[in-house]
């Protein structure tokens, strides 16, 4: 499914195309599961709703020790949005009765996330791709890393295999292996992920506890006013200055 049948898809939910006149642009591409379509750009709506709740929450609730997740094959972003919803209600819960745990360390206090990104139905080319960012985005990293091996077999110059394997095997704690494909990214001149990548390092240093990394990495982010993470980077040189 095309970027541009995904805006067809977009006008006619807002009223503005047909379902006539959509169904003729779905034959003319060959997509005979338009429902299925359909459904698909409703319920990334609602994980991109989700993920800009989870980012609102992240700056309120302080951060905690990460334990492993429980790995589960949602059927829809509705029910996952469900799982989260209560998810919340247990770690607001427990902030409040714990108030004193403020969680670990440098890692813990700058950790990003990074929150995946939605591919095509599993019925696409991206088949494989579909199936490594569906366990991304249920914290399964081990099981994504595997796939995001197998793809980058294939595409070893792609930025965006290296930087999801890279962030796969930062949150393993596989710091070697997450600096490696890092690097990768920071070679090219005009990658999207670049400067997510740079962060991604400095998070790694920090894991390690080689604080002398985390200092010498952070400078390129200091010398970018502009720089996603410059704030970030700003804050936590101020705390390794007391280290």
């Amino acid at each position: 499914m095309s970027a541009e049948f995904i805006e067809n898809i977009e006008a006619f939910l807002d009223g503005s195309l047909s379902r006539e006149d959509l169904e003729s642009l779905a034959q003319e591409q060959g997509i005979e599961n338009l429902d299925e379509e359909i459904q698909w750009f409703k319920d990334s709506q609602v994980a991109i709703e989700a993920s800009g709740l989870r980012d609102q929450l992240r700056e309120v609730l302080p951060k905690s020790t990460k334990k492993e997740a429980k790995v589960i094959r949602f059927t829809s972003f509705r029910r996952a949005l469900a799982v989260a919803a209560s998810i919340l209600v247990i770690a607001v819960a427990y902030w409040v009765l714990n108030p004193g745990n403020s969680g670990g360390g440098l890692y813990s206090k700058y950790e990003f996330v990074d929150p995946g990104l939605p591919v095509l139905m599993s019925q696409s080319k991206d088949h494989l791709l579909y199936d490594a960012m569906t366990y991304y985005s249920e914290a399964n990293y081990a099981e994504a890393e595997q796939r995001l091996q197998q793809i980058k077999s294939q595409f070893p110059s792609s930025d965006t295999i290296s930087y999801y394997l890279a962030a796969s095997q930062l949150y393993q704690g596989k710091t070697a292996d997450a600096t490696a494909s890092l690097l990768e990214i920071q070679q090219l001149d005009n990658s999207r992920y670049k400067q997510r990548a740079d962060w991604l390092l400095v998070l790694n240093a920090l894991k390690d506890k080689d604080f002398d990394a985390a200092r010498t990495t952070i400078t390129s982010i200091l010398n970018n006013s502009d720089h996603e993470f410059f704030e970030n980077a700003r804050n936590l040189q101020q705390e390794l200055n007391q280290e």
